[in-house]
């Protein structure tokens, strides 16, 4: 291998070492607040009147979701987890039963707790990249030593 040519390509493994985990890191993070699910609303319609409730005269957008349709899982993202009322509201009152438009319900909100794969693709990808720079500084030392000879 040429001496220029194991120049232009220790460059451009410096850049691919600085960028790679710089944009996989901007990407992953990108990817993880918009897709991922942060919390997890489920209502269930109760037969009869709860001892402990409160009137929701004015829902959020996912807690009409699950209330409107009872029993089923409402999904709701880091991003738009801001947008949630109902937490706040069961917490101001002490309670998670609520009577909406003449009905009960017990609505659960779970925050789901996902553990990101981010530091193990990290590893992989500077593990890559030690490898080739192992392997670029071996070769540039094993020309300079037939240099020397």
């Amino acid at each position: 291998m040429k001496k220029s040519n194991l120049k232009i390509l220790m460059v451009f493994l410096a850049v691919l070492t600085v960028v790679v985990p710089m944009a996989t890191v901007v990407l992953y993070n990108q990817w993880f607040l918009t897709s991922q699910v942060s919390m997890i609303l489920v209502a269930t319609e109760l037969t009869e009147k709860p001892s402990n409730y409160f009137v929701l005269t004015n829902p959020d957008p996912y807690t009409l979701e699950g209330i409107e349709n009872p029993g089923m899982q409402v999904n709701i993202t880091f991003v738009e987890e801001d947008k949630v009322t109902f937490g706040d509201q069961a917490q101001e009152h002490d309670t998670f039963n609520v009577e909406y438009e003449g009905k009960y319900y017990h609505i659960d909100l779970v925050v789901d707790f996902y553990v990101p794969f981010l530091l193990p693709l990290l590893f992989v990808e500077l593990s890559g990249l030690a490898v080739c720079w192992y392997v670029l500084i071996h070769s540039y030392l094993r020309k300079r030593t037939k240099e020397w000879q």
